[in-house]
């Protein structure tokens, strides 16, 4: 009987040896028993009954510790008691600040798109897909709209909560009128992001957007002034940008 209670404390104690290690980006680490995870959070309570509650987006890493070895940790991206993350993302991205058509004025324009795509690439918070949305460009008296349809990438400088990210954009933009034509459609952008949650986040920076166009204009020659009826154009606009990801 005595060596059935010996075996036993002998494995409580072996037990009570063994602890979780959450280690955050900020390099801050957290020692203790995980009482709850899920793809938005981590909640850590350590030795003396202190509960923590550690956003999955600041989390650098999971893993056990031996108390008399150096801790095992396992990245949380490829940890198996993490419960997946949804793998596709939306955005709804509007822009608007002065625009112009060279030779011709300056005038203001406004942008609206809507992103799907997949929400992690190599590993990395980057978002990669496709998007849709509507483009107008307002000169004098004169408006120019669009239907660009692009292919998208959202990538963050850094993986973190607070993070600088660069927007790359590229398609076509169809013209919505029979007096011009559309064209290459581009845009960057440079933003301040901020991860909400695992799932969301918000975006503010700058814009700068490109779409060539073939329209009617008069143009000057040795003889006089002819209507040219589709000289290529390019339109150009920079402003400011908001997005919500979720």
């Amino acid at each position: 009987m005595r060596k059935i209670f010996v075996l036993i404390g002998l494995l409580l104690i072996t037990l009570s040896m063994s602890a979780e290690v959450v280690l955050m980006k900020s390099g801050k680490r957290y020692t203790g028993e995980i009482v709850f995870q899920n793809d938005e959070v981590v909640i850590i309570r350590d030795a003396t009954g202190t509960r923590f509650q550690c956003p999955m987006a600041e989390v650098r890493s999971i893993g056990a510790q031996d108390m008399d070895q150096t801790p095992m940790l396992t990245n949380i991206a490829n940890s198996e008691v993490q419960i997946p993350t949804r793998k596709v993302s939306l955005s709804i991205e509007a822009a608007g600040g002065a625009a112009t058509l060279p030779k011709t004025g300056w005038g203001g324009y406004v942008t609206a798109d809507f992103l799907i795509g997949t929400r992690r690439v190599m590993n990395k918070n980057i978002l990669l897909g496709g998007a849709v949305g509507y483009t107008g460009v307002f000169l004098a008296d004169k408006t120019y709209s669009f239907v660009p349809i692009q292919v998208v990438a959202r990538i963050p400088i850094i993986d973190a909560q607070h993070a600088p990210q660069v927007n790359f954009s590229a398609g076509y933009g169809i013209a919505t009128s029979k007096n011009y034509k559309g064209g290459l459609h581009a845009a960057i952008d440079i933003c301040y992001r901020y991860q909400m949650t695992a799932k969301s986040a918000v975006l503010l920076g700058a814009n700068v957007f490109f779409q060539q166009t073939s329209l009617s204009v008069i143009e000057s020659v040795e003889q006089g002034q002819y209507e040219n009826p589709s000289a290529g154009r390019c339109l150009v606009g920079i402003g400011a940008k908001f997005a919500i990801v979720f």
